[in-house]
């Protein structure tokens, strides 16, 4: 899929849940029945056209519109040296659920690539440092 990620023995593969995933990784503890992490990080890739932030930014725009989602913040950061473009939001599923979720996202010709780490709410922030020590490592060819 053109990705090289490193993880810790802590963390495995998992179920995906987009048609455009190219991997996902889930904290072992984390997965369901159905070997979909809870706490997991999933990398999908899209191609577009035009120019990269209008795709994304309206990406947002759309799913803003659903009161299921919360956007907390968005904006440039700077990863190894790689420009990307990072959102945080919050989304609540039919089960009830109340994730948070971090997607960076990455131009590469005429791809886009989103690492996105999601977990419920209370578990967000115990295991944001591992997922961006994953996030952090991971290679786009």
């Amino acid at each position: 899929g053109g990705v090289t990620v490193n993880y810790p023995s802590n963390w495995v593969l998992s179920q995906a849940t987009s048609n455009n995933s190219i991997i996902a990784i889930s904290k072992e503890s984390a997965v369901d029945n159905l070997e979909i992490g809870q706490v997991n990080i999933n990398v999908e890739k899209k191609g577009f056209s035009g120019d990269f932030n209008s795709f994304v930014n309206k990406s947002y725009t759309n799913i803003q519109a659903d009161k299921a989602f919360n956007l907390v913040s968005s904006g440039e950061v700077a990863i190894n040296d790689d420009k990307a473009l990072q959102y945080i939001y919050t989304s609540s599923s039919n089960s009830g659920v109340l994730k948070q979720h971090k997607a960076l996202w990455f131009e590469r010709g005429n791809e886009a690539y989103v690492i996105m780490y999601s977990a419920p709410v209370d578990k967000y922030e115990a295991n944001l440092p591992a997922a961006d020590y994953i996030m952090g490592h991971i290679k786009i060819n």
